[in-house]
Order: C-alpha cells, then structure tokens, then sequence
C-alpha cells in the first residue's frame, strides 16, 4: 500500500486542476469511444524514422521521462501512438500500460491524469507541415529484463484476424474450404501485382490490399460476386491503372494516397458504391463532370487533396451525407454545395475559408460541423435555422465577437469555439441550456483570471450541466 501511495503522489505531481480539452485514450477508452485507429491512420501517415523522424520520437521520449521522473519500482511500459497536426500539436496520443503490478487499476488512473496534464500543450517539430502519427515504447522506471522481449511492435503489419479471415498469401493459396473465406487481408506486403489467388474465394466480402506497391490493379468483380469493401489505399495507382469491372455490390471504396488527379473512371463502375475515400491524392484535375454517375454516394473524402476550389458539379450528389475537405486550401465553398439536402456532416477544417455560403440553412439534416483552423469571422444570418445540428467547431478561427446565430441552435449539444479573439466572456451562451459540452480555452478575455472575474458566469454554465473547458 505504501509502494501505491508513492507511485499515485509521484504521478499526480505537479498536475494542473484546470479543465482542458484532452485527447489523450488508452487502447481500451479508443474502442468505447468508437475512435477508429484505422481512420486515423488514414488520416495521419507514418512519420518514417529518418534523422528528423528519430529526433521527434526521441524529443517525445525525452519528455515522457521528465514527466514521470522519480516513478519507483516496480516500474511499466507505456506504448502507442501519437498523431501529430500539422502544427505539431498532439491531436491524440493513444497508449497502453504494460505492468505486472497488482494495483494495476490505480497505476491506469493515475498514468491518464498525468498524461492530460503535463502533455495538453505540449508541440512537436514538424518540418513537414503535415500531419503524421508515430508510434513509441517506452520504460518507465525499473523494469525486469525479461520483459524487453514481451513488448508488442506497435509499428509492426497489423490485420485483423478471425473466423473467415485469411492474412497471408500462403494462407490463401493452401486453404481447400475456399467458400468459408469472407475476408482476405493481403496488406503491406509489398505485392507488385494483385495476385490472382483472390479469385479462389467465390464468397469474399472483403478485400484489402493497402501498403503494398501497386502501379496497375485490375479487379475483376464478376469472379467475385460478393465483393462489398475493397482497400486499395497507399499505391501507386493513377487514373489510367485502375479499372474495375461493372458491378452492383462494392459500397465502400478505399484509394486514398494513390497517384489519382481525378475521380477515376473505375469509381463509375461501381454503380452502387456508397462510401468514396479519395483523401491525400493530388487531385489537380477535379471538375464538374467528376461527379457524374455517383448518385448512390453517401460519404465522400477529399483529405487534404490540393485542393484551392471545390466544383460547383459537387450538387450532383444528392444524395450524399458526408463529406470531408480537411487539409485543402479552399477559400471559399461554392454555394451549391447547400443543394446536397441529405448532408448531415460537414468537416472543411484545416482551410483557408473566410465564410460560409449565404443559404446555410437549405441544409436541414446538418448535424455536425468541423470548421476550425480557418480565418471565420462571422456566420451567415440564416445559419441560427439550421434546427438539427447538435455539434459546431468554430475553434482557431478569426472571430471577435461571439456568433449571435449560434444562440438560435436549440439543438446544439457540443460547442467549439477555442482559440478566437474573443475579449469578454459570451453572456449569450447563458441561454443555451441544452449545451453538454462547452470549449473556450485560448481566448484573450481568460487571460485576465477566469475564476475571478468570470467565476460566477462559467458556475451557472455548469449548473446547466455545461461541461465547460477552459
């Protein structure tokens, strides 16, 4: 009990009381909160350990060690990931605890408070301007020697295995009970063709070929009638070197980070595809005509592809419902985009736009905005009718004053408007009942003594059962 005590006073040191924004998840908090590691790692590419990569991992490592100076044995391993903006602010840090001690649960507990704390405004360098995720180990205190060799390589292929999964093209090629085959993860292989041993396996539902060094693919979807999912991400592929063959069953299309300047002939085929991911390709030839024939499309992600203006042909989805413009260099969004009725999320983050389109409010079923990291200073007036969105992320824009149209969102649930120039605390927001969750950190009027002067008004946001951070 005493080793406990010492370990949670150690720990706990130093840790500031103020509420901040985190993002800092064990493995285990990832999967409750539905934080898709694939996603992100879509969205945040290896940072490969070259001289500048191993200064940044060894810059973490540094800093790691700091924080949990004097942590007494036994000691532990803290593992995972960080994803890193483009800035260089830890957007999230996931890890992991390995330890044999029996208070396991108080050392978890106490590990995620520190991490919050002493890493919340903590930045690496980011020489390339883009966003990466990087992946560490590292030993906390004394540890046995024995358990150098049980630490898993977080950086190492990872598939997900189970009943109906096959991982390995030894695998494939030795399996006799070819329609119990669902799904064939044949990733980060460093395969040069698609190798025919897919078209054993008449009920495949699943094919993923990402990582590898693909120039040319030719996906024949007749032999596999049953194909829904098909990652071709991370290649070598252009607009010339996909083809795929008419079909009615692929509905989720994965070519993110390939060579496309376009939409490619070969989406077209897919006749009933539903989600598109076109994110990290330069897509430098997108027109109107790119987004014929895909009325079926309900998800669509054009991450950080180039791009400095967004078709007006976009209007042609009408049946679309998401669409992701992270990481581009739009100034502006063209107002057809408010012809797309069934849009309910909309993320254009991590741009340049100045406002928003006049007639925001045609998009009734919006519920969710991402729109930080932009130069906004004011909402179209419509906008306050946008009755259903629940979420608004107005963080790290120009913004002076608060947004009056923001106080008619009877249905916003979770407010972002962090890092503005906002001198006086939003009175506004006392209205705003419904609120769950509330973020202003980085405003110039908290540098003047929040709980001194705002006190009293950040107490009865939290008697209306305001989560506030600030």
């Amino acid at each position: 009990m005493k080793t406990l005590l010492i370990i949670l006073l150690a720990l706990t040191l130093g840790y500031s009381a103020s509420v901040a924004q985190t993002r800092v998840v064990s493995r285990e908090e990832a999967g409750q909160l539905k934080i898709d590691e694939n996603e992100l790692g879509q969205k945040y590419p290896p940072y490969w350990l070259n001289e500048r990569g191993m200064g940044a991992i060894n810059g973490f490592q540094n800093e790691i060690v700091k924080l949990f100076k004097g942590t007494p044995n036994p000691g532990f391993y803290l593992m995972g990931a960080l994803y890193v903006s483009e800035t260089g602010k830890i957007d999230y840090l996931i890890y992991q605890i390995i330890s044999d001690h029996p208070a396991r649960d108080s050392l978890r507990k106490a590990v995620k408070i520190k991490l919050t704390g002493g890493l919340a405004d903590w930045e690496l360098e980011n020489s390339k301007k883009q966003p990466y995720r990087l992946g560490y180990s590292i030993a906390i205190g004394t540890l046995p020697d024995k358990r150098l060799n049980t630490v898993p390589n977080w950086n190492a292929r990872r598939v997900r295995k189970g009943d109906s999964t096959l991982t390995t093209l030894p695998e494939a090629t030795a399996m006799v009970d070819t329609a119990r085959v669902k799904r064939l993860f044949l990733n980060q292989l460093d395969l040069k063709e698609v190798p025919s041993v897919i078209y054993r396996f008449p009920n495949l539902e699943e094919l993923d070929l990402h990582g590898n060094n693909l120039s040319a693919a030719h996906i024949d979807v007749a032999r596999l009638p049953r194909l829904k999912k098909l990652d071709l991400r991370e290649n070598q592929l252009t607009n010339e070197s996909l083809t795929i063959t008419r079909n009615k069953t692929i509905q989720i299309l994965n070519i993110q980070w390939n060579k496309f300047m376009d939409i490619p002939e070969a989406v077209r085929a897919c006749t009933r595809l539903s989600s598109l991911w076109l994110g990290r390709n330069q897509l430098t030839e997108l027109s109107d005509r790119s987004f014929r024939r895909l009325r079926h499309l309900h998800d669509l992600n054009l991450y950080q592809s180039g791009l400095t203006t967004l078709p007006r042909g976009i209007r042609k989805m009408r049946r679309l419902e998401v669409i992701d413009l992270y990481y581009n260099k739009l100034t502006e969004l063209p107002a057809s985009i408010t012809s797309l009725r069934k849009l309910n999320h909309l993320a254009v983050s991590h741009n340049q736009l100045t406002e928003l389109p006049r007639r925001m409010d045609r998009l009734r079923d919006l519920q969710v905005m991402y729109a930080h990291h932009n130069r906004l200073s004011s909402l179209p007036d419509p906008f306050g009718r946008l009755s259903r969105l629940r979420l608004v992320d107005l963080g790290y824009n120009w913004y002076t004053t608060f947004p009056p149209e923001i106080r008619q969102l009877t249905k916003l649930k979770e407010l972002d408007i962090s890092e503005n120039n906002l001198a006086e605390f939003p009175e506004a927001l006392l209205e705003m009942k419904q609120l769950e969750k509330l973020y202003l950190r980085g405003n110039p009027f908290l540098k003047k003594g929040p709980d001194k002067k705002y006190g009293l008004l950040l107490d009865q946001m939290k008697t209306n059962a305001t989560e506030v951070y600030y």
